[in-house]
């Protein structure tokens, strides 16, 4: 038991090191988002949403979305005799059964990483062991120069990304253990793009391949770990914490042992925290 545990530690330590770690607030983007006309509720596990409904319904704010499993709701404003974003926040905080209420964070790359960018990333021979080791990553690990992956070792890691691409012949099929598409709600994490460049960035689907990349390199440290990917970003790489909260509720669901999230958010969000 002790092998396995510090074995699933290191293949946990090297993935994280390897692609980039978790999400992160952006601090060249990072502000307060307190305006807008949606917010984003985190109800207790088990508790009626019937206070939260009422509430909603006296203060002419309406349910946009619902992920009942997860208690998260999206909700916005009913009409022009809606409730300040403020007021409804606060009040909705004094129900005992909700545990937070926020306004929606944007999640997406980041902006360094953006403004470095100026053709789609390409993954052909890039997912290979010869390729990712010399990597800046992989070296910051300081192990020996013929360390062996760790094949004996089968976690299961969730990839919170865009861009999946099941298709490529760097990701064995075998591999995929479950995926979940957070932005449409349906059991398809794949994302090809659409051809257009809907963020006027210059780049055509900017964000295709990078949760591909991001596989590939966990691949390379656990070739034998069981993969599970959902889609919380968009074929430019765009997302928010509804998607992103969505994604993690259900990795979470499905019993993982590792969550990847490699994007940045725009605020702190505490229904993903």
């Amino acid at each position: 038991m002790a092998t396995w545990k510090a074995a699933a530690a290191w293949v946990a330590l090297s993935i994280m090191l390897l692609v980039g770690g978790s999400g992160f607030i952006d601090p060249e983007r990072a502000e307060a988002t307190e305006g807008g006309d949606s917010l984003i509720v985190l109800v207790s596990p088990q508790a009626s949403l019937g206070p939260v409904a009422s509430l909603l319904q006296a203060a002419s704010w309406t349910i946009e979305l619902q992920n009942s499993a997860a208690g998260l709701l999206r909700v916005g404003k009913g009409g022009p005799l809606a409730w300040p974003v403020g007021t409804l926040r606060s009040s909705l905080q004094a129900l005992g059964v909700v545990r937070a209420a926020e306004a929606i964070a944007m999640a997406h790359r980041p902006s360094g990483y953006q403004g470095q960018q100026s053709t789609p990333f390409e993954y052909d021979e890039d997912l290979t062991a010869a390729s990712v080791r010399p990597s800046d990553a992989f070296l910051l690990m300081n192990l020996p120069a013929n360390a062996p992956s760790a094949p004996s070792v089968s976690p299961r890691l969730a990839f919170l990304d865009g861009g999946f691409l099941f298709t490529h012949e760097a990701f064995p099929a075998a591999r995929l253990a479950g995926q979940w598409d957070a932005l449409d709600g349906d059991p398809n994490a794949a994302d090809t793009g659409n051809g257009i460049d809907d963020d006027g960035d210059g780049v055509v689907d900017g964000g295709v391949g990078h949760g591909l990349g991001m596989v590939g390199a966990a691949l390379v440290v656990c070739p034998h770990a069981d993969i599970y990917c959902a889609r919380v970003l968009d074929d430019e790489g765009r997302g928010d914490s509804w998607s992103v909260a969505n994604g993690l509720a259900w990795a979470m669901s499905q019993g993982v042992d590792v969550i990847n999230l490699s994007f940045a958010m725009d605020g702190y969000s505490e229904v993903v925290d």
